[in-house]
């Protein structure tokens, strides 16, 4: 069996270092994902909508809490996939971030096979999939790690890139296609967000005088209607069907968001500049210019060509976002494949370089390729393990909720009051639609999937709505000062104890 599959190593060398790249994608990618709590803010919004539309039914306008949701007004593509993914795997995390996972699969693949079958750079793909994977903003939670937005439009940005590219160089009409249902998906997932990387395309196009060719093609146009189309007859479906939900993407995603600081959520204008440098390129963000230089004075020019392109998409999504008043960090993530590729190609011109001078003597090409990638990738691979286990162990403060709710359900409880902690300590509001202090997204998910999945009826009470307590409920509690207050309203007996988790039933007032 070995032998065999020797041969087909030696055979198909770029085939071998792809399923090598798989397996270091997929082995950190699943680890936690199966088991970790829902995370606060989006991908719990989300995994509320995912898990409504798999119970009504509705897939055109997302829900939260039995109503039309008019505060994530992002159309629904990711909350469709995931709510499939429940009705297959049921009301779990892996069905919430299943997508993303796949999304993060076929992110490096693409990454590896552009380089190795239109850059012509076997290892320029291995490398820039690894820079991509060791990057500090890309593996973390919100981007490749959650059920976000996110991770999904770094997958369509890319492959519109792409798909561009390979059009303007082939001239194949299935890459202008392509180019155009990445388009289409990025708007879907995320509204205009999807529509930021169009600025350096056009620039692109400008630079290498193809604007003529592109206007005079009868493609462009199609495309258009295609997108308007669709793109416009989901708008207005959806405000058809839920009057005032285009008002509220104006108030949201639109001139609110570009002008207005969200929940005051703004910076200075070299955020994402300042965010690359200290944390979400890191430790690849210092030969990012040595890199972009080495790659551009290479002598292929579909290389070069490419370089530009890379620079140009990653440059414009930055100046937009930059201009932006809202700012959060994750706005900058489909900028690093693009960056990852940069690093990727430079990598691989200083290993060509040295390969026959220093190498070639002692190790074929594949071995020293190895060899190589391990020199330069151990220790920033290492790195991202031990941050991902640090992360999965100790940034997420549902563990003990999840852990014990799973417990009282294995022990025979039925109907639970899950006393929760205050998400929003002083809520700013924004939009009209923005949530209040009852908000609790995590355990709105967890209320509905529980119930599905364990039969496990939960109520939820915040330290407000102690008062609406009666004797004989039976109520969890994890929070000490909840706890205590608690008490202090009162006479409980305790039930079952998990971690930093109660079960307490109320016996009668103070």
């Amino acid at each position: 069996m070995i032998y065999p599959l020797q041969t087909w190593f030696r055979r198909h060398p770029a085939r071998a270092l792809y399923v090598l790249l798989l397996l270091l994608t997929v082995v950190p990618l699943v680890y936690g994902m199966y088991h970790e709590p829902i995370h606060l803010w989006d991908e719990s919004r989300i995994a509320v909508n995912a898990a409504e539309m798999a119970l009504n039914r509705n897939w055109l306008v997302t829900h939260f809490e039995g109503q039309p949701d008019l505060w994530n007004t992002k159309p629904p593509l990711l909350i469709w996939l995931q709510a499939l993914c429940i009705r297959l795997l049921g009301f779990t995390e892996l069905a919430i971030r299943l997508p993303i996972l796949v999304a993060v699969i076929v992110t490096v693949s693409l990454l590896y096979w552009f380089s190795v079958r239109v850059l012509r750079s076997v290892p320029a793909g291995l490398f820039a999939g690894l820079v991509l994977l060791t990057s500090g903003g890309y593996f973390r939670v919100h981007v490749a790690r959650s059920g976000d937005y996110d991770g999904l439009l770094v997958l369509w940005e890319l492959l519109l890139m792409v798909g561009f590219f390979r059009y303007l160089e082939l001239r194949k009409s299935r890459d202008w296609w392509l180019f155009t249902a990445a388009l289409i998906c990025a708007v879907l997932t995320k509204g205009v967000a999807g529509l930021l990387g169009l600025p350096g395309l056009a620039v692109y196009v400008l630079w290498q005088g193809k604007l003529g060719e592109l206007i005079t093609d009868k493609k462009l146009y199609a495309s258009i209607g295609l997108f308007v189309l669709l793109i416009g007859g989901y708008y207005a479906a959806h405000e058809w069907a839920t009057p005032g939900y285009w008002q509220a993407v104006q108030e949201n995603e639109l001139g609110g968001r570009y002008t207005t600081p969200l929940n005051n959520l703004g910076g200075p204008w070299n955020f994402y500049l300042q965010y690359l440098k200290m944390r979400h390129f890191v430790p690849w963000i210092g030969f990012l210019l040595p890199a972009a230089l080495l790659a551009w004075l290479q002598p292929d020019m579909r290389q070069r060509r490419a370089v530009g392109l890379l620079l140009l998409f990653s440059g414009s999504w930055l100046a937009v976002i930059s201009s932006a008043t809202t700012k959060m960090a994750w706005y900058e993530a489909p900028v690093y494949p693009a960056l990852a590729l940069i690093v990727g190609l430079g990598l691989a011109w200083i290993w060509q370089a040295m390969y026959p001078v220093y190498v070639a003597r002692y190790l074929p090409e594949s071995v020293g390729l190895l060899l190589g990638t391990a020199l330069i990738f151990l220790l920033p691979y290492r790195d991202m393990t031990i941050d991902l286990r640090t992360e999965v162990q100790h940034n997420n403060e549902y563990d003990a909720y999840t852990a014990h709710l799973k417990a009282a359900s294995a022990a025979g409880a039925r109907a639970l009051t899950v006393v929760v902690p205050d998400v929003i300590q002083s809520p700013t509001i924004s939009t009209p639609h923005d949530p209040g202090r009852d908000y609790a997204p995590v355990f709105t998910f967890y209320q509905l999937a529980y119930q599905q999945e364990l039969g496990l009826q939960l109520t939820l009470r915040n330290q407000r709505q102690l008062g609406a307590l009666h004797t004989a409920d039976t109520v969890v509690v994890c929070d000490a000062r909840l706890r205590q207050q608690l008490a202090a309203r009162f006479t409980l007996r305790p039930v079952q104890e998990v971690g930093a988790c109660q079960t307490l039933v109320v016996e009668a007032p103070r």
